[in-house]
């Protein structure tokens, strides 16, 4: 069965559709690993039916108090909204939940388990986290709906000569839109005008009186993503905001004049700014967004290719596995499985008696340990695929650990999934006696917070069951 991914976020005209739009594109992304709900307090009935037709779960909600209240431990949380704040976080946490957040303001600490954000030249050091934080970052974790990214790992085709597409969002409340036709239509340069607007755009009457004057303007209302590749790829430049479509032009190859008009773009801004992605417009003044045309005329040989290489869902696949697997208790059948795991070069090196196990020996402890009230032993696995075992003994006032990944799943941080999972079936204080030279092991239960007390060439590591309020 398909673990749950719960998706807080929020979107209409007032607020933009950014978070639901690259929310989506995620959920695109993880959908056969995950059963995948959207709880929005604001989602547009459009965008709601889209999701649903994708196969996700749409939930209205009336408040975060009523999010808190529907997790049960075992979901893993998205959060990607600017009103959630560090105490949001913590509730979640507190609930046994894993967290992701993605953000591109980092104005608050986060208590998450991994944190997104697909802004280039971001760093680690520029957010506020804790030492569990894992991050994903840059242009290789872009978060593009599906047609974009397949179109990301095409070659680049040939454009029309001085051709210019123009967005600025749905509603474009500023009315840079009619602002942008109006200066591009001064330069005799460009030989054909592509507008995209939203169904919200409140200016369409006067912007179809600039087309109907001028017959290289065309304009084109609420595309979907696959008509936007279709306008956008044979496209030479593309004016537009700092937002998700400034990395969607990226990826289709095309060189981008952008800048910035709201405060939340300017992460982006500043981040392909600095990587040369873009021709500078600063806040599109007329004077800026002219220089930035003449710009591209006199270096448009030049341009840097971008690298978005298409890759990034296989990226958050790995990223996201070991929040898709899930235990189950072992039973008989499970008997050869575990001797060949018992047998594997590197568990018998690291175990305190390193010889081989042989298979008659094997077959009475295991009978035996199955059956004991005092042992635990689950089963890791993803789609019924075996990953690996862990096995708790009952010792005095303490569950001791054991465990092991099969070899073809190490590496994916799949060692401190099974602990983590394992301690929450058990729901007992649990600890752990491991070599010192043992260091991928030693490095998992310091990194899920077990105390730890070395006693000569071993290290014992305690920790105690959290009972939830």
């Amino acid at each position: 069965m398909k673990r749950k991914l719960f998706i807080r976020a929020d979107g209409n005209t007032d607020i933009g559709l950014g978070h639901l739009i690259r929310c989506s594109a995620l959920a695109e992304m993880l959908l056969s690993d995950f059963e995948i709900s959207f709880y929005c307090i604001h989602i547009p009935e459009q965008i709601s039916n889209d999701f649903t037709s994708k196969g996700f779960k749409v939930k209205c909600i009336d408040n975060n108090d009523d999010f808190i209240k529907i997790l049960t431990g075992d979901e893993t949380v998205v959060l990607d909204h600017y009103g959630l704040n560090t105490e949001f976080q913590k509730r979640i946490k507190s609930q046994g939940n894993k967290l992701v957040c993605i953000d591109d303001v980092f104005d608050k600490e986060f208590y998450a388990d991994l944190i997104i954000n697909h802004a280039p030249n971001i760093t680690k050091a520029m957010y506020q986290a804790q030492p569990y934080t894992k991050f994903a970052l840059g242009l290789d974790y872009v978060l593009l709906r599906t047609p974009f990214i397949e179109a990301a790992k095409k070659a680049k085709l040939p454009k029309k000569e001085n051709s210019v597409f123009i967005c600025f969002g749905g509603s474009d409340v500023n009315n840079l839109t009619e602002k942008t036709v109006s200066i591009v239509l001064n330069d005799s340069r460009f030989n054909e005008i592509n507008v995209v607007v939203g169904s919200s755009y409140s200016h369409k009457t006067s912007l179809e009186l600039l087309s109907k004057a001028h017959r290289n303007v065309k304009i084109h209302e609420a595309l979907d993503a696959d008509e936007m590749i279709s306008l956008m790829k044979m496209t030479q430049l593309a004016i537009l905001p700092c937002s998700g479509i400034l990395l969607e032009a990226l990826a289709l190859k095309l060189t981008v004049i952008a800048g910035t008009y709201v405060d939340n773009q300017s992460i982006l801004y500043d981040g392909a700014k600095k990587a040369d992605l873009i021709i500078d417009t600063k806040h599109f003044s007329e004077n800026d967004l002219k220089k930035a045309i003449n710009k591209f005329f006199q270096t448009k040989t030049q341009q840097k290719e971008v690298t978005i290489d298409g890759l990034s869902g296989k990226r958050f696949k790995a990223v996201f596995f070991k929040y898709s697997v899930s235990l189950r208790p072992a039973n008989e059948k499970d008997m050869l499985l575990l001797f060949d795991w018992a047998n594997d070069p590197d568990v018998r090196k690291n175990a305190f008696n390193s010889e081989k196990i042989e298979l008659e020996n094997h077959k009475k402890w295991y009978s035996n340990k199955i059956k004991d009230a005092n042992t635990k032993i689950l089963i890791l696995e993803k789609d019924e695929l075996p990953l690996g075992q862990i096995r708790f003994d009952k010792t005095d006032d303490n569950w001791t650990i054991d465990y092991s990944i099969d070899a073809k799943y190490r590496g994916l941080g799949l060692g401190g999934r099974i602990i983590e999972l394992g301690i929450e079936h058990l729901k007992e204080d649990v600890k752990a006696i491991v070599k010192v030279d043992n260091i991928g092991s030693c490095k998992v239960f310091e990194n899920l917070g077990f105390t730890n007390t070395n006693e000569g060439n071993i290290n014992v590591y305690q920790k105690k069951w959290k009972r939830r309020s």
